[in-house]
């Protein structure tokens, strides 16, 4: 079961504990639930595209079998994280890249968004 992304004010409120109210990263990671990796990743959307970089999607995204081979093919390169790859392709999370690992390393087609996936 998954659980449901925290939302643009709850991020907002961690990343300001951090660096304006002088919380360590672990008494984030106490306090908010939030492992550090994922603080730096909100840092870089708020970078990236402002505070609207920490608004979720109301809709899921869509990915071209050719742009799911290519995220896939950059990250078994072994040059990049997984949080490198979803940013290089804009990927929505890593558990979407994890998703197609594991398709792709149990032999199932990769399909694109007009192939039913």
């Amino acid at each position: 079961m998954s659980r449901k992304g925290h939302t643009a004010e709850f991020k907002r409120t961690v990343l300001d504990a951090y660096e304006n109210q002088g919380y360590s990263l672990s008494e984030i990671q106490r306090k908010y639930g939030v492992h550090h990796t994922t603080l730096v990743y909100w840092r870089k959307m708020v970078d990236k595209y402002g505070v609207e970089g920490l608004k979720g999607t109301s809709h899921n995204k869509t990915y071209t079998k050719e742009m799911k081979l290519a995220a896939i093919s950059d990250y078994l390169s072994g040059n990049y994280s997984q949080r490198d790859v979803i940013e290089k392709h804009g990927i929505s999370s890593t558990s979407v890249l994890r998703k197609w690992m594991k398709d792709y390393n149990g032999h199932r087609e990769i399909k694109g968004q007009s192939e039913g996936m």
